[in-house]
Protein backbone atom coordinates (compact mmCIF):
# COMPACT_ATOMS: atom_id res chain seq x y z
CA UNK A 1 0.00 0.00 0.00
CA UNK A 2 1.77 3.46 -0.70
CA UNK A 3 1.91 6.18 1.34
CA UNK A 4 -0.71 8.03 0.32
CA UNK A 5 -3.31 5.00 0.43
CA UNK A 6 -2.45 4.70 4.04
CA UNK A 7 -2.79 7.80 4.90
CA UNK A 8 -6.08 8.24 3.47
CA UNK A 9 -7.01 4.72 4.96
CA UNK A 10 -5.94 6.03 8.43
CA UNK A 11 -7.68 9.33 8.20
CA UNK A 12 -11.07 7.14 7.00
CA UNK A 13 -10.92 4.85 10.12
CA UNK A 14 -10.34 8.21 12.67
CA UNK A 15 -12.85 10.42 10.47
CA UNK A 16 -15.30 7.34 10.90
CA UNK A 17 -15.77 7.70 14.90
CA UNK A 18 -16.09 11.47 14.56
CA UNK A 19 -19.14 13.61 13.68
CA UNK A 20 -20.93 12.71 10.25
CA UNK A 21 -21.69 15.50 7.98
CA UNK A 22 -25.08 16.20 7.98
CA UNK A 23 -27.09 18.24 5.19
CA UNK A 24 -29.05 19.67 8.10
CA UNK A 25 -27.27 20.35 11.47
CA UNK A 26 -28.92 19.58 15.27
CA UNK A 27 -27.80 22.92 16.41
CA UNK A 28 -31.02 25.09 17.88
CA UNK A 29 -33.50 26.91 15.34
CA UNK A 30 -32.10 30.15 16.24
CA UNK A 31 -29.12 29.66 15.81
CA UNK A 32 -29.23 29.09 12.84
CA UNK A 33 -31.64 31.77 12.22
CA UNK A 34 -28.62 34.34 13.36
CA UNK A 35 -26.38 32.47 11.15
CA UNK A 36 -28.25 32.47 8.62
CA UNK A 37 -28.89 36.20 8.74
CA UNK A 38 -25.27 36.96 9.00
CA UNK A 39 -24.41 35.02 6.08
CA UNK A 40 -27.31 36.90 4.13
CA UNK A 41 -26.08 40.35 4.88
CA UNK A 42 -24.29 42.70 2.41
CA UNK A 43 -21.43 42.26 4.09
CA UNK A 44 -21.38 38.74 3.51
CA UNK A 45 -22.52 38.89 0.01
CA UNK A 46 -20.28 40.85 -0.92
CA UNK A 47 -16.54 39.93 0.07
CA UNK A 48 -13.76 42.43 -0.41
CA UNK A 49 -12.03 42.19 -3.83
CA UNK A 50 -8.61 41.46 -2.12
CA UNK A 51 -10.17 38.60 -0.05
CA UNK A 52 -8.35 36.61 -2.68
CA UNK A 53 -5.00 38.09 -2.75
CA UNK A 54 -1.68 36.90 -1.28
CA UNK A 55 -1.28 39.41 0.78
CA UNK A 56 -4.35 38.62 2.35
CA UNK A 57 -3.63 35.11 2.17
CA UNK A 58 -0.14 35.39 3.73
CA UNK A 59 -1.56 37.94 6.82
CA UNK A 60 -4.07 35.11 7.38
CA UNK A 61 -1.41 32.52 7.63
CA UNK A 62 0.92 34.69 10.13
CA UNK A 63 -2.15 35.05 12.14
CA UNK A 64 -2.87 31.26 12.41
CA UNK A 65 -2.52 29.85 15.97
CA UNK A 66 -3.01 33.58 17.75
CA UNK A 67 -6.19 32.27 18.89
CA UNK A 68 -7.04 29.15 20.81
CA UNK A 69 -9.40 28.21 18.37
CA UNK A 70 -6.97 28.51 15.54
CA UNK A 71 -5.69 25.39 16.39
CA UNK A 72 -9.12 23.20 16.37
CA UNK A 73 -9.67 21.07 13.52
CA UNK A 74 -12.51 20.96 10.90
CA UNK A 75 -14.29 17.85 11.15
CA UNK A 76 -17.98 18.66 9.91
CA UNK A 77 -19.29 21.61 7.32
CA UNK A 78 -22.66 22.53 6.78
CA UNK A 79 -24.00 24.33 3.66
CA UNK A 80 -26.46 27.54 3.81
CA UNK A 81 -28.52 29.78 1.07
CA UNK A 82 -29.05 26.46 -1.19
CA UNK A 83 -33.10 25.87 -1.84
CA UNK A 84 -33.92 22.85 -0.05
CA UNK A 85 -37.07 20.99 0.54
CA UNK A 86 -38.03 18.46 2.86
CA UNK A 87 -35.36 16.07 4.37
CA UNK A 88 -33.04 17.66 2.17
CA UNK A 89 -32.72 14.33 -0.03
CA UNK A 90 -34.13 15.90 -2.69
CA UNK A 91 -32.73 16.80 -5.86
CA UNK A 92 -32.40 20.90 -5.85
CA UNK A 93 -33.30 23.05 -9.12
CA UNK A 94 -31.56 26.13 -10.16
CA UNK A 95 -31.58 28.12 -13.46
CA UNK A 96 -29.17 28.40 -15.77
CA UNK A 97 -27.77 31.69 -16.66
CA UNK A 98 -27.55 32.62 -12.94
CA UNK A 99 -25.24 33.59 -10.81
CA UNK A 100 -25.85 31.52 -7.50
CA UNK A 101 -24.24 31.65 -4.12
CA UNK A 102 -24.26 29.54 -1.20
CA UNK A 103 -21.84 29.13 1.86
CA UNK A 104 -20.09 26.74 3.33
CA UNK A 105 -19.40 27.01 7.05
CA UNK A 106 -16.65 25.11 9.12
CA UNK A 107 -17.07 23.17 12.58
CA UNK A 108 -15.09 21.25 15.00
CA UNK A 109 -15.82 17.95 16.66
CA UNK A 110 -18.10 19.29 19.16
CA UNK A 111 -20.16 21.38 17.19
CA UNK A 112 -18.49 24.59 17.61
CA UNK A 113 -17.71 27.00 14.55
CA UNK A 114 -14.19 27.78 13.58
CA UNK A 115 -13.76 31.13 14.24
CA UNK A 116 -10.74 31.45 11.23
CA UNK A 117 -10.26 30.76 7.75
CA UNK A 118 -7.65 28.28 5.76
CA UNK A 119 -9.92 25.72 5.13
CA UNK A 120 -9.16 24.66 1.60
CA UNK A 121 -12.94 23.29 -0.03
CA UNK A 122 -12.37 21.85 -3.53
CA UNK A 123 -15.80 22.20 -5.01
CA UNK A 124 -16.75 19.77 -8.32
CA UNK A 125 -19.74 20.67 -10.60
CA UNK A 126 -19.94 17.76 -13.13
CA UNK A 127 -23.00 17.58 -15.40
CA UNK A 128 -23.06 14.87 -18.83
CA UNK A 129 -21.25 17.67 -20.57
CA UNK A 130 -19.93 20.38 -18.17
CA UNK A 131 -17.18 19.74 -15.48
CA UNK A 132 -16.25 22.82 -13.33
CA UNK A 133 -14.54 23.69 -10.06
CA UNK A 134 -16.72 26.95 -8.91
CA UNK A 135 -14.69 29.62 -7.12
CA UNK A 136 -14.48 29.44 -3.32
CA UNK A 137 -14.12 32.50 -1.02
CA UNK A 138 -12.16 32.44 2.26
CA UNK A 139 -13.94 35.18 4.42
CA UNK A 140 -11.47 34.62 6.95
CA UNK A 141 -14.05 33.61 10.25
CA UNK A 142 -14.79 30.09 9.08
CA UNK A 143 -17.26 30.43 6.24
CA UNK A 144 -16.65 30.60 2.66
CA UNK A 145 -18.71 32.06 0.01
CA UNK A 146 -18.98 29.76 -3.29
CA UNK A 147 -20.10 31.30 -6.51
CA UNK A 148 -21.81 28.91 -9.29
CA UNK A 149 -23.25 29.33 -12.91
CA UNK A 150 -24.15 27.10 -15.78
CA UNK A 151 -24.48 28.47 -19.19
CA UNK A 152 -27.87 28.27 -20.84
CA UNK A 153 -27.21 25.44 -23.22
CA UNK A 154 -26.23 22.87 -20.80
CA UNK A 155 -29.08 22.14 -18.89
CA UNK A 156 -29.73 18.76 -17.13
CA UNK A 157 -28.55 16.77 -14.24
CA UNK A 158 -25.11 17.78 -11.98
CA UNK A 159 -23.73 16.58 -8.88
CA UNK A 160 -22.17 19.34 -6.57
CA UNK A 161 -19.65 18.04 -4.38
CA UNK A 162 -17.25 19.83 -1.78
CA UNK A 163 -14.20 18.19 -0.57
CA UNK A 164 -12.40 19.01 2.32
CA UNK A 165 -8.52 18.81 1.28
CA UNK A 166 -7.02 20.30 4.09
CA UNK A 167 -7.73 22.42 7.34
CA UNK A 168 -6.35 25.18 9.40
CA UNK A 169 -3.77 26.23 5.85
CA UNK A 170 -1.89 22.96 6.71
CA UNK A 171 -2.39 22.74 2.60
CA UNK A 172 0.25 25.63 2.80
CA UNK A 173 2.64 23.31 5.15
CA UNK A 174 6.05 22.39 3.97
CA UNK A 175 5.11 19.11 4.45
CA UNK A 176 1.59 18.69 3.98
CA UNK A 177 0.67 15.05 2.82
CA UNK A 178 0.31 14.18 6.50
CA UNK A 179 -1.99 16.64 6.97
CA UNK A 180 -4.04 15.71 3.85
CA UNK A 181 -8.12 14.98 5.15
CA UNK A 182 -9.57 14.36 1.85
CA UNK A 183 -12.69 14.17 3.13
CA UNK A 184 -16.25 14.64 1.08
CA UNK A 185 -18.27 17.07 3.59
CA UNK A 186 -21.49 16.91 1.18
CA UNK A 187 -23.11 15.89 -2.28
CA UNK A 188 -25.92 17.22 -3.80
CA UNK A 189 -27.84 16.89 -7.22
CA UNK A 190 -28.98 19.99 -8.97
CA UNK A 191 -31.28 19.79 -11.77
CA UNK A 192 -30.09 23.05 -14.35
CA UNK A 193 -33.19 24.36 -16.06
CA UNK A 194 -33.00 27.10 -18.49
CA UNK A 195 -34.47 30.35 -16.93
CA UNK A 196 -35.85 31.48 -20.36
CA UNK A 197 -37.79 28.16 -21.08
CA UNK A 198 -35.57 27.07 -23.78
CA UNK A 199 -32.11 26.76 -24.45
CA UNK A 200 -29.88 29.52 -25.24
CA UNK A 201 -26.30 29.40 -26.51
CA UNK A 202 -23.65 32.32 -26.29
CA UNK A 203 -20.61 32.10 -28.68
CA UNK A 204 -17.52 33.36 -26.59
CA UNK A 205 -15.09 35.32 -27.95
CA UNK A 206 -11.30 33.99 -28.41
CA UNK A 207 -8.81 35.03 -26.36
CA UNK A 208 -6.42 37.78 -27.04
CA UNK A 209 -3.37 38.69 -25.26
CA UNK A 210 -5.31 41.28 -23.19
CA UNK A 211 -7.13 38.43 -21.97
CA UNK A 212 -3.76 37.11 -20.34
CA UNK A 213 -2.65 40.34 -18.75
CA UNK A 214 -6.27 41.42 -17.27
CA UNK A 215 -6.28 41.21 -13.70
CA UNK A 216 -10.40 39.68 -14.03
CA UNK A 217 -10.07 36.60 -12.40
CA UNK A 218 -10.34 33.13 -14.64
CA UNK A 219 -13.20 31.29 -14.10
CA UNK A 220 -13.10 28.20 -16.46
CA UNK A 221 -15.07 24.85 -17.29
CA UNK A 222 -14.75 21.77 -19.40
CA UNK A 223 -17.60 21.34 -22.00
CA UNK A 224 -18.16 19.28 -24.67
CA UNK A 225 -20.96 19.25 -27.19
CA UNK A 226 -19.61 16.75 -29.64
CA UNK A 227 -18.49 13.21 -28.57
CA UNK A 228 -18.68 9.48 -28.74
CA UNK A 229 -20.54 7.76 -25.84
CA UNK A 230 -19.01 4.57 -26.66
CA UNK A 231 -15.12 6.07 -27.15
CA UNK A 232 -12.60 4.46 -24.46
CA UNK A 233 -8.90 4.67 -24.27
CA UNK A 234 -6.49 2.95 -26.69
CA UNK A 235 -3.28 1.18 -25.70
CA UNK A 236 -1.69 4.64 -25.79
CA UNK A 237 -3.93 5.89 -23.35
CA UNK A 238 -5.23 8.49 -26.23
CA UNK A 239 -9.16 9.25 -26.61
CA UNK A 240 -9.32 9.04 -31.12
CA UNK A 241 -13.14 8.74 -31.47
CA UNK A 242 -14.10 11.81 -33.67
CA UNK A 243 -13.10 12.23 -37.12
CA UNK A 244 -10.35 13.94 -38.18
CA UNK A 245 -12.02 16.42 -40.01
CA UNK A 246 -14.72 17.32 -37.01
CA UNK A 247 -14.41 20.97 -35.97
CA UNK A 248 -14.98 22.67 -32.14
CA UNK A 249 -18.83 24.15 -31.87
CA UNK A 250 -17.73 27.82 -32.59
CA UNK A 251 -19.63 28.68 -28.90
CA UNK A 252 -17.07 27.09 -27.16
CA UNK A 253 -13.59 26.61 -29.21
CA UNK A 254 -12.51 27.35 -32.44
CA UNK A 255 -10.31 24.95 -34.85
CA UNK A 256 -10.23 20.86 -35.02
CA UNK A 257 -12.01 19.60 -31.98
CA UNK A 258 -10.13 15.88 -32.60
CA UNK A 259 -6.78 17.59 -32.34
CA UNK A 260 -7.44 17.63 -28.37
CA UNK A 261 -8.05 13.79 -28.20
CA UNK A 262 -10.21 14.50 -25.28
CA UNK A 263 -13.37 12.67 -26.93
CA UNK A 264 -14.90 16.62 -27.26
CA UNK A 265 -14.10 17.87 -23.90
CA UNK A 266 -12.44 21.49 -24.54
CA UNK A 267 -11.37 24.24 -22.26
CA UNK A 268 -12.95 27.72 -22.12
CA UNK A 269 -13.66 30.68 -19.52
CA UNK A 270 -14.70 34.10 -20.53
CA UNK A 271 -12.99 33.56 -24.11
CA UNK A 272 -12.65 30.50 -25.82
CA UNK A 273 -9.26 29.17 -26.89
CA UNK A 274 -8.11 28.56 -30.95
CA UNK A 275 -6.76 24.77 -32.02
CA UNK A 276 -4.14 25.47 -34.08
CA UNK A 277 -3.09 23.21 -36.82
CA UNK A 278 0.05 21.55 -37.41
CA UNK A 279 0.50 24.05 -40.32
CA UNK A 280 -0.48 27.25 -38.46
CA UNK A 281 1.44 26.33 -35.42
CA UNK A 282 4.74 26.01 -37.52
CA UNK A 283 3.96 29.16 -39.21
CA UNK A 284 3.76 30.80 -35.80
CA UNK A 285 6.79 29.47 -34.11
CA UNK A 286 9.42 29.28 -37.36
CA UNK A 287 12.45 30.90 -36.20
CA UNK A 288 11.35 31.30 -32.85
CA UNK A 289 13.71 30.56 -29.75
CA UNK A 290 11.40 29.29 -26.31
CA UNK A 291 12.85 29.36 -23.23
CA UNK A 292 11.60 27.27 -20.71
CA UNK A 293 13.28 27.32 -16.99
CA UNK A 294 11.36 25.65 -14.53
CA UNK A 295 10.93 22.11 -12.83
CA UNK A 296 10.18 18.43 -14.80
CA UNK A 297 6.55 19.09 -15.73
CA UNK A 298 8.20 21.00 -18.18
CA UNK A 299 8.96 17.87 -20.18
CA UNK A 300 5.53 17.42 -20.20
CA UNK A 301 4.48 20.68 -21.76
CA UNK A 302 7.31 20.63 -24.43
CA UNK A 303 6.25 17.08 -25.62
CA UNK A 304 3.07 17.97 -26.27
CA UNK A 305 4.10 20.88 -27.76
CA UNK A 306 6.36 19.11 -30.53
CA UNK A 307 4.54 16.13 -30.63
CA UNK A 308 0.92 16.78 -30.58
CA UNK A 309 0.94 20.65 -31.59
CA UNK A 310 4.17 20.01 -34.54
CA UNK A 311 3.75 16.86 -35.81
CA UNK A 312 6.74 15.48 -34.16
CA UNK A 313 7.97 12.54 -32.47
CA UNK A 314 10.21 13.34 -29.86
CA UNK A 315 10.97 11.40 -26.23
CA UNK A 316 11.72 13.91 -23.91
CA UNK A 317 13.81 11.95 -21.04
CA UNK A 318 16.73 14.55 -19.55
CA UNK A 319 15.20 17.69 -17.31
CA UNK A 320 17.61 20.14 -18.84
CA UNK A 321 17.70 20.14 -22.83
CA UNK A 322 18.21 22.47 -26.08
CA UNK A 323 16.51 21.15 -28.97
CA UNK A 324 16.60 22.49 -32.89
CA UNK A 325 13.33 20.98 -34.55
CA UNK A 326 12.63 21.01 -38.82
CA UNK A 327 9.54 20.84 -39.70
CA UNK A 328 9.45 17.91 -41.60
CA UNK A 329 6.95 18.58 -44.29
CA UNK A 330 8.99 21.88 -45.00
CA UNK A 331 12.46 21.73 -43.77
CA UNK A 332 12.65 25.62 -43.89
CA UNK A 333 11.36 26.32 -40.64
CA UNK A 334 12.63 25.74 -37.53
CA UNK A 335 12.00 26.28 -34.24
CA UNK A 336 14.83 26.64 -30.98
CA UNK A 337 13.85 24.90 -27.66
CA UNK A 338 15.67 25.49 -24.00
CA UNK A 339 14.72 24.22 -21.09
CA UNK A 340 16.68 24.67 -17.60
CA UNK A 341 15.79 22.38 -14.49
CA UNK A 342 15.33 25.12 -11.64
CA UNK A 343 15.55 22.29 -9.21
CA UNK A 344 19.01 22.06 -8.62
CA UNK A 345 22.30 22.67 -10.26
CA UNK A 346 22.29 19.01 -10.27
CA UNK A 347 19.58 18.04 -12.66
CA UNK A 348 19.46 14.23 -10.55
CA UNK A 349 19.08 16.67 -7.20
CA UNK A 350 15.96 18.79 -6.19
CA UNK A 351 14.57 21.52 -4.11
CA UNK A 352 16.94 24.11 -4.22
CA UNK A 353 14.82 26.21 -6.66
CA UNK A 354 16.43 29.65 -6.98
CA UNK A 355 19.29 28.82 -4.38
CA UNK A 356 20.23 27.12 -7.51
CA UNK A 357 21.49 30.39 -8.49
CA UNK A 358 23.89 30.49 -5.48
CA UNK A 359 25.90 27.54 -7.95
CA UNK A 360 28.35 29.97 -10.34
CA UNK A 361 28.80 27.54 -12.90
CA UNK A 362 24.70 27.19 -13.15
CA UNK A 363 24.11 31.05 -13.08
CA UNK A 364 26.41 30.74 -16.14
CA UNK A 365 25.02 28.44 -17.80
CA UNK A 366 21.40 29.99 -17.53
CA UNK A 367 22.92 33.01 -18.79
CA UNK A 368 24.63 31.48 -21.73
CA UNK A 369 21.70 29.65 -22.51
CA UNK A 370 19.39 32.32 -22.39
CA UNK A 371 21.55 34.89 -24.60
CA UNK A 372 22.71 32.30 -26.73
CA UNK A 373 21.62 33.06 -30.52
CA UNK A 374 19.63 36.35 -29.38
CA UNK A 375 17.10 36.14 -26.05
CA UNK A 376 13.98 34.16 -26.20
CA UNK A 377 11.09 35.44 -28.25
CA UNK A 378 9.18 33.79 -25.42
CA UNK A 379 9.67 32.46 -21.68
CA UNK A 380 7.56 30.12 -19.92
CA UNK A 381 8.86 30.56 -15.97
CA UNK A 382 7.72 27.36 -13.36
CA UNK A 383 9.50 28.31 -9.84
CA UNK A 384 6.67 26.58 -7.75
CA UNK A 385 7.26 23.37 -6.40
CA UNK A 386 11.24 23.23 -5.51
CA UNK A 387 11.26 26.99 -4.08
CA UNK A 388 8.46 25.51 -1.45
CA UNK A 389 10.99 23.48 -0.04
CA UNK A 390 13.52 25.83 -0.08
CA UNK A 391 12.05 29.22 1.23
CA UNK A 392 10.14 29.24 4.36
CA UNK A 393 9.63 32.59 4.44
CA UNK A 394 7.68 34.29 1.90
CA UNK A 395 9.15 37.54 2.34
CA UNK A 396 12.68 36.74 1.36
CA UNK A 397 11.96 35.48 -1.88
CA UNK A 398 11.70 38.99 -3.53
CA UNK A 399 15.18 39.70 -2.09
CA UNK A 400 16.85 37.96 -4.56
CA UNK A 401 19.06 39.74 -6.95
CA UNK A 402 18.65 39.51 -10.86
CA UNK A 403 21.92 38.84 -12.07
CA UNK A 404 20.81 38.58 -15.74
CA UNK A 405 20.59 42.53 -15.67
CA UNK A 406 17.71 42.37 -18.37
CA UNK A 407 14.44 44.11 -18.05
CA UNK A 408 11.67 46.06 -19.92
CA UNK A 409 10.29 45.64 -22.90
CA UNK A 410 13.43 44.98 -24.30
CA UNK A 411 15.87 42.91 -23.38
CA UNK A 412 19.34 43.73 -24.48
CA UNK A 413 18.10 45.24 -27.75
CA UNK A 414 15.91 42.97 -28.87
CA UNK A 415 12.13 42.32 -27.84
CA UNK A 416 11.00 39.31 -25.82
CA UNK A 417 7.70 39.34 -27.20
CA UNK A 418 5.65 37.24 -24.36
CA UNK A 419 6.65 36.35 -20.97
CA UNK A 420 4.60 33.42 -18.92
CA UNK A 421 4.98 32.62 -15.41
CA UNK A 422 3.11 28.53 -14.98
CA UNK A 423 3.29 29.07 -11.18
CA UNK A 424 5.43 31.69 -9.22
CA UNK A 425 7.42 34.99 -11.32
CA UNK A 426 10.77 34.69 -10.98
CA UNK A 427 12.29 37.63 -9.62
CA UNK A 428 15.72 37.54 -11.03
CA UNK A 429 14.81 37.18 -14.05
CA UNK A 430 12.38 39.91 -15.81
CA UNK A 431 11.92 40.52 -19.24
Amino acid sequence: MTRKNSVRLLAAMLLSLLLLVALHSTAPESFHFDLLRRLLSPKARAPPASSRDAQVILQRVSENGTRPCHNISTEAAYFFGLPMEGNGEEMITLSTEVSHKFWIVSYAADGSRRCHGGDFYEIDLSGHQWKSRPSVTDLGDGSYLVELRVDGEFTGIYTLRAILLYSNFHGMDHSATEWAVDKEVFRLQIHFTSSTGGSTRTTLPLCTSSDFTSKKPWLGKWTRTKFDESCALDEDGRYLCLRDDEQCDESQCSGALERLESNGWVYSAHCKFRIWSTTEAWKCLDGKKLFFWGDSNHRDTIRNLLNLVLGMNEIIEQRSIIINVTNPANPAQNLRVFQIYNGAPDPGKVFLGLRSLDEPAYLELVKKEFFQGGVPDAVILNSGLHDGHAWKIPGSLPQRPRPLHCSGSHCCGRATKHAWSSVTRSPWLEV
